[in-house]
């Protein structure tokens, strides 16, 4: 875990990567992607000479937008008056170009989940966990420290979109599409339903595998029990990714993030 949560920090731009195997500082490889960040940012702006600065708005709203409650895109925080219309060919331009990951709510959880996917529901990953964290981070406080408390786990703060990204990034480049679910589902022992979420659905065998993404030892899943019972759907694999060793209980494997590229 912690080799991964130094990979997760650093992240895996060529020059992050090499500053960090040449025995630069935490300080000297956030300033490398701080600089690759910037260069986004002017690039997106000549991308958008003829619409205005639309996709790089959109792109600086995106810790924003994941630290939002259960992470859903909204434009009112790129801008109160910021209209589909409007921002969709730049958030369509940032997916395309892999700078960010796109993760598409699904309205029914099908094995042919791209017919029930709602694009007007999404949530936006950054590219690379690693300029997340540069985002994360750019507060003016002391770097290595900040650095170094990530990766010991002890930084402080909710480390749940971190995790979710990351998730998201090693999916995507193990070549699945990424989408999630929202469901109502009233549990027998409740008056009223409420809204639960499933991260990740991907595809394994012909069958569905739902994905919770945990940031820390938990086991709970609520919400994978509540849509078993709401579907009664034929599944394979349950994945809960944590920080914990490999463990089957309850009919759900239970992976440590490091694992996820083997799904």
């Amino acid at each position: 875990m912690r080799e991964f949560r130094v990979y997760m920090a650093v992240g895996g731009m060529p020059q992050a990567v090499e500053a960090y195997v040449a025995g630069e500082s935490y300080r000297q490889i956030d300033r490398v992607k701080k600089g690759i960040l910037r260069l986004y940012r002017n690039d997106l702006k000549k991308h958008d000479t003829e619409d205005g600065d639309r996709a790089e708005v959109v792109f600086k709203s995106l810790p924003e937008q994941l630290m939002n409650h259960n992470s859903v895109f909204r434009l009112s925080v790129v801008n109160e008056n910021a209209r589909t219309r409007n921002c969709g060919n730049a958030i369509e331009f940032l997916n395309e170009s892999m700078i960010v990951n796109n993760c598409v709510n699904v309205t029914k959880p099908e094995v042919a989940l791209e017919m029930y996917a709602d694009r007007t529901k999404f949530k936006m990953f950054m590219g690379d966990t690693g300029l997340l964290v540069s985002y994360i981070l750019n507060n003016g406080g002391d770097t290595d420290k900040m650095y170094r408390s990530l990766i010991i786990d002890d930084l402080g703060i909710n480390q749940g979109m971190i995790f979710e990204n990351m998730v998201a990034q090693m999916l995507r480049a193990n070549g699945h599409e990424l989408y999630f679910h929202e469901f109502e589902y009233c549990p027998e022992e409740n008056k009223a339903s409420k809204q639960y979420e499933v991260d990740f659905l991907t595809v394994r065998g012909k069958r569905l595998s739902p994905i919770e993404v945990k940031s820390s030892g938990y086991k709970s899943h609520k919400s994978f029990d509540y849509f078993k019972q709401k579907y009664q759907l034929k599944m394979n694999d349950r994945f809960i990714i944590y920080t914990k060793d490999l463990a089957f209980e309850d009919e759900v494997l239970y992976i440590p993030i490091y694992m996820t590229m083997f799904i």
